[in-house]
């Protein structure tokens, strides 16, 4: 009975490993929407338990490749080696704000690199975070409107730049529509948050 019991326990466990890949850039000139992000990441960060999986890209270069992809780990079960995981994750992510990068960034090379590695954890629990200037991807949408193959994965998504309203008559599909069409289509979900509070309910869910 104990070793079933045992077995029932790290079933429960497994069943609740994530895997979170956390996007970020590129910038604009430096705003409030960096403190937000800052305090979002720290929610973030907070939420993760002991065996998730975790990786942090960079969106701020004009291609996305395997330099883009800053850290990569997976949280230990020992608390005090996850403490200072999480301690490093943290300052990664505070340098990377911190460090100037191009207008445009490759924010689809992106995704379909955090798709990849979320797959390859084989994680039950999948979600990318992404907070970046939702309108820089590449220059434009032109080529790239195409739907992005995330099944089952939870897209959450926080724009750090300022949009005007569109003017009456405008039939431009705005950055936020952009990615929620392409992210639904392609079989996730699309969940836009606009401060560390709401980050931190959609993360209770």
């Amino acid at each position: 009975m104990l070793a079933a019991g045992v077995l029932a326990g790290c079933a429960d466990r497994t069943s609740q490993v994530r895997a979170v890949f956390l996007l970020i850039g590129p910038w604009g000139p430096e705003t409030e929407a960096h403190a937000t992000v800052r305090a979002a990441t720290h929610v973030l960060l907070g939420h993760l338990s002991p065996g998730d999986y975790f990786a942090l890209g960079r969106v701020d270069a004009p291609h996305f490749g395997p330099q883009s992809i800053v850290a990569r780990a997976r949280l230990s079960r020992r608390p005090t080696v996850a403490n200072g995981q999480t301690r490093l994750l943290r300052h990664q992510i505070h340098s990377l704000l911190d460090a100037p990068g191009e207008p445009l960034g490759d924010l689809t090379g992106g995704l379909l690199a955090a798709v990849e590695f979320l797959k390859s954890t084989a994680a039950p629990r999948r979600m990318i975070l992404i907070a970046a200037d939702l309108g820089a991807d590449g220059g434009g949408a032109e080529g790239r409107d195409f739907p992005i193959q995330v099944e089952g994965c939870r897209v959450l998504a926080l724009d750090v730049a300022p949009r005007a309203e569109a003017p009456e008559g405008d039939a431009a599909e705005d950055p936020m529509a952009f990615w929620r069409r392409r992210i639904v289509s392609g079989g996730g979900s699309w969940h836009p948050f606009s401060s560390p509070e709401q980050l931190a309910e959609l993360l209770a869910d």
